[in-house]
């Protein structure tokens, strides 16, 4: 959108949060491999779901905040179908891709099981991004999938959510408050849920998770707005406070949900000043890199996976997992050439006609 500077720290986050999740879906394959430390954190890599929801509404109110501070039927379609461009020509072809693997176990396997995980409902409410509005009791297919129903469900939300913000006196005491009150919703759903982590019971509790986070960082977007940037000296006490939180969760045992996406929210708004070595370090090539080809790294990743465990056997090691990331890194770079990029200039192109 023309007149909003991008934060290229951001890109680079995005691309280190897909790059989590890819690592945590293949992660028996380093078993006894890691440190107690790094096997740690990357058994935490579902949370790169929790971060990647925050940021999402940072950035998508940054670019689009302006449009909705009065509700506009037109201007909601449009951004709709942008949104849709950036979602559905991946999500579709990924969708096609995932049916060789029923078909393969039909066609070469002995037993003929699919094991409950291709359905033909939850496929097709895959193909409406309605997998996870808590119309099914599994995740299947595309496993990473159901976080995108979730995110086209926000994304429908942000026009109506926005617009009923802007009506509101905002002053920063009142947005912290208010992100403060959504960091102890979340606390309280899951609680009350009786989940032991943030990343139990998808199907039930994906959604209001997702929807909650996408609203905290449309939140943190709002105050970053009133108050301007923080100065790289605050950027160091977020982040610090963020290490603070995250040593504290897993020193004490905590549930994930009581202070971690608060973390997040603190990492998220110190890189918004764009200034620290940290995010520098986020700006550099092959972390941009890596982020402008998250989405489609992310959605094609656990296909890679299925099969790399096919053709491998059951005892992966460290060598099938280099072969993986490689293979994941290849298959989201030219889903991105080839699919994702024509595919949103395509819709766009649609979106500024209806405009």
């Amino acid at each position: 959108m023309a007149g909003v500077t991008p934060i290229a720290a951001f890109t680079g986050l995005r691309g280190v949060a897909a790059l989590w999740v890819v690592a945590y879906h293949f992660r028996e394959a380093l078993a006894g491999a890691l440190p107690r430390f790094a096997a740690s954190a990357l058994g935490a890599g579902y949370l790169a779901v929790d971060l990647f929801f925050l940021l999402s509404g940072f950035v998508i109110t940054l670019n689009y905040g302006k449009q909705f501070e009065a509700f506009s039927l037109g201007k909601a379609g449009t951004f709709i179908i942008a949104r849709f461009a950036r979602l559905y020509p991946v999500h579709l072809v990924m969708s096609l891709l995932y049916l060789l693997n029923p078909l393969t176990v039909l066609l070469f396997s002995s037993a003929k099981d699919l094991g409950g995980r291709y359905g033909a409902g939850y496929f097709l409410l895959s193909l409406l991004l309605m997998q996870n509005w808590g119309l099914t009791k599994a995740v299947e297919w595309n496993i990473p999938a159901w976080s995108i129903s979730t995110e086209w469900f926000a994304y429908l939300m942000f026009p109506l959510l926005l617009s009923g913000m802007a009506m509101r006196r905002e002053t920063p005491g009142r947005l912290v408050a208010a992100l403060v009150g959504l960091m102890a919703a979340l606390f309280g759903f899951f609680a009350l849920a009786g989940a032991a982590s943030i990343g139990d019971d998808i199907p039930r509790l994906g959604l209001s998770r997702c929807l909650l986070e996408f609203m905290a960082g449309i939140g943190l977007c709002r105050l970053f707005l009133s108050i301007g940037a923080p100065g790289v000296r605050m950027e160091v006490v977020l982040l610090g406070g963020a290490l603070c939180a995250a040593a504290a969760t897993a020193f004490f045992a905590l549930p994930d949900f009581l202070l971690l996406p608060a973390a997040f929210s603190l990492v998220i708004f110190s890189l918004a000043g764009d200034s620290s070595a940290v995010c520098r370090l986020l700006a550099s090539r092959p972390l941009l890199w890596l982020g402008e080809i998250s989405y489609s790294l992310y959605m094609a990743h656990y296909l890679v996976r299925d099969w790399v465990k096919f053709a491998g056997g059951d005892r992966p090691g460290p060598a099938m997992f280099l072969l993986y990331l490689m293979l994941a890194l290849l298959a989201g770079f030219v889903l991105h050439g080839l699919i994702e990029k024509p595919g949103r200039l395509l819709f766009r192109t649609l979106a500024l006609r209806k405009a």
